[in-house]
C-alpha cells in the first residue's frame, strides 16, 4: 500500500502575529487539497471553508491550542496534526514543533497520478516555507517502513547506530534522502554550493530553504536493495554531504548538522507588518470559494432517526434533516470506521454524542484528586449542555484531604453555593446530579444520567415530556 507523508520541523516561534494563519494560506493554495476540518479534537468535527481563517481566529483568541489535527473527507483524503507549543523564543524547550499530513488508504490510486503527487510535493513546498522549517522530507511510506525495520534489526542485534530516527536523532544526523528533502536556511549556510547539483529539480521556499527532489517519483521502493542506504539515487547526497552526516547519532551534535541555535539565527522572531499596496499596483486575487464536502447520503432509517431526535431538541444547529444525518454518519466512520447501523445497541446515544451542546458523556474515572479539578471540569460540561438551567461561577474545589471530604465552591447568579460529592477515589460522584438538580429545580430541565452501562456517564437535560418520549424510544435514566 503506497502512500504519501510529510513531516517538518520547525523553531520558529508559532505564537507571534500571523504564524498560523501563514500555514492556514498554504494549505489554501490549491482547492484540491484544501482543508475541510480542523479541530483540538478528536474526532475531528469543526468544519472550515479557510484554515487561514480558522487559524487567524485562533490567534486573535485568548489562549491559541498547543495542538490542531485536521482533515479532508474526500479525495485526497488528506489528515495530519499541527504541534505548536505555547513557549516563547527565549524559552525554547528541546522538542521542535511538527507539522505532519498523509493521505488515505482510499487515495492510493489518486496518488500514482502525477499531476496529483506534484500537487502534493508543491503543497509540501508550501508549507517548508510558512512553517518556517528547519528540517523536513517527504515520502511513500512504504520507503519508511523499509527503514524503519531495517534499523530495528539492527538495534536488536545490538548495534547503537540503528536508533530509528525521530526528533531527537534530528540533533546529530539528516534521517537519509527521500523523495522530497527539505533544507532550512541553517543548512544551506552551512552546506552551500554542495547542495546545488543535488537531486533532479530545486525549488527555494519563501523562508529561505530550498526542496530538493531526489526523484522524479515518490514510488521508488525495491525489496531488492541490501539496504535502504543502496538505493543509487541516494549516492550523490551521501557524497556530497558525508555519509556520516545520516542516521548516525553516535557524534556529537552539530557537527554534522546545524545546531538548535543555528536555527534561531533564521527565523523571525515578530512577523513583520504587511505593507500596503501602492497606488495602482495590481490587488492579489481573492482565493477560489472551496466547494462544500460532499457527504455519503445518509440511509433513510438514519434520516428518520435524525427527524426524531431533531424534533425533541437534538442536532439543532443543521439546516435540515438530511444533512444532518449525512455529517452524522461521517462522524461515525471517522470515529468508530463504520456507519452506525439501525438495531445497533445504544445507536442514538452514539449519534447524539456528537451534539455536544447538549450530551456530556466522559469517562467517571477522572483521575479526581486534589489539584486536578475534576469536579470544575465537570460542572463546566454540564453546565454547557443544560440549556442555560445552570450557569455557574467561580467554581473552585477544596480538599480537607488527599481522601476529602472535598467541598466544590460556586456561585450561581449572586447566590454562593457549596456541594459535596463523595470521595470515591479515582471516580467522579455522579450522584452530585441530584445536588445540582435541586440548584435548578425552577427549571423545566433536569439534568439526567442515562442508566449506566460501562465506567462512563451519559448525561442530558429534559425535561418530563423529553425524558418520557425518549424512554419510549427505548432509553433508560438512572434514578
Amino acid at each position: 500500500m503506497s502512500l504519501l507523508q510529510s513531516t517538518l520541523y520547525s523553531v520558529a516561534d508559532l505564537r507571534r502575529p500571523g504564524a498560523l494563519a501563514s500555514i492556514g494560506r498554504a494549505f489554501d493554495a490549491d482547492p484540491t487539497l484544501r482543508l475541510e476540518r480542523i479541530d483540538v479534537r478528536d474526532p475531528i468535527r469543526n468544519r472550515v471553508t479557510s484554515a487561514a481563517e480558522y487559524f487567524a481566529q485562533q490567534e486573535r483568541g485568548p489562549a491559541t491550542p498547543d495542538w490542531f489535527l485536521f482533515e479532508r473527507r474526500r479525495a485526497p483524503h488528506v489528515g495530519g496534526d499541527l504541534s505548536c507549543p505555547s513557549y516563547r523564543i527565549a524559552e525554547l524547550g528541546e522538542s521542535p514543533h511538527e507539522l505532519s499530513l498523509i493521505t488515505s488508504q482510499e487515495d492510493e490510486v489518486w496518488c500514482q497520478d502525477p499531476e496529483h503527487f506534484r500537487a502534493f510535493a508543491q503543497l509540501f513546498v508550501r508549507l517548508a516555507g510558512a512553517f518556517d522549517g528547519a528540517y523536513g522530507f517527504a515520502t511513500d511510506k512504504v520507503m519508511w517502513r523499509q527503514q524503519r525495520a531495517e534499523m530495528m534489526r539492527g538495534w536488536n542485534l545490538g548495534d547503537p547506530s540503528r536508533t530509528t530516527p525521530g526528533p531527537f536523532t534530528d540533533r546529530y544526523a539528516l534521517r537519509d534522502v527521500y523523495w522530497l528533502n527539505y533544507y532550512g536556511p541553517a543548512f544551506i549556510k552551512r552546506w552551500g554550493e554542495r547542495l546545488t547539483r543535488l537531486g533532479v529539480r530545486q525549488e527555494r521556499t519563501s523562508n529561505g530553504g530550498i526542496v530538493i527532489w531526489a526523484t522524479d517519483t515518490p514510488f521508488v521502493y525495491r525489496e531488492d536493495v541490501g539496504s535502504f542506504m543502496d538505493y543509487p539515487w541516494k549516492q550523490p547526497f551521501y557524497e556530497a554531504l558525508g555519509r556520516d552526516t545520516f542516521v548516525n547519532p553516535q557524534q556529537p551534535p552539530g557537527q554534522y548538522v546545524p545546531t538548535r541555535e543555528e536555527h534561531l539565527l533564521h527565523v523571525p522572531r515578530v512577523m513583520e507588518p504587511v505593507a500596503p499596496a501602492e497606488s495602482g499596483s495590481q490587488s492579489p486575487s481573492p482565493a477560489p470559494a472551496i466547494e462544500p464536502a460532499l457527504e455519503r447520503p445518509a440511509p433513510a432509517w438514519l434520516v428518520r432517526t435524525i427527524t426524531e431526535l431533531r424534533q425533541i431538541g437534538f442536532f439543532a444547529g443543521y439546516a435540515d434533516d438530511e444533512t444532518a444525518a449525512a455529517e452524522l454518519a461521517s462522524d461515525c466512520r471517522a470515529e468508530w470506521g463504520h456507519d452506525p447501523e439501525p438495531g445497533e445497541k445504544l445507536v442514538e446515544l452514539l449519534l447524539t454524542k456528537f451534539d455536544e451542546a447538549r450530551v456530556w458523556w466522559e469517562d467517571t474515572e477522572a483521575d479526581v484528586a486534589a489539584g486536578n479539578d475534576a469536579y470544575v471540569s465537570a460542572l463546566d460540561g454540564w453546565a454547557r449542555i443544560s440549556r442555560g438551567a445552570f450557569a455557574p461561577s467561580q467554581i473552585r474545589e477544596e480538599w480537607l484531604s488527599e481522601d476529602g471530604p472535598v467541598f466544590v465552591h460556586l456561585r450561581l447568579g449572586d447566590r454562593a453555593v457549596t456541594l459535596m460529592p463523595r470521595y470515591l477515589d479515582d471516580y467522579i460522584d455522579m450522584g452530585l446530579l441530584a445536588q445540582v438538580n435541586e440548584l435548578i429545580s425552577g427549571s423545566p430541565y433536569r439534568l439526567r444520567m442515562h442508566t449506566a452501562f460501562d465506567q462512563t456517564a451519559f448525561v442530558v437535560a429534559i425535561d418530563d415530556s423529553e425524558r418520557h418520549t425518549l424512554e419510549d424510544r427505548g432509553w433508560s435514566f438512572a434514578e
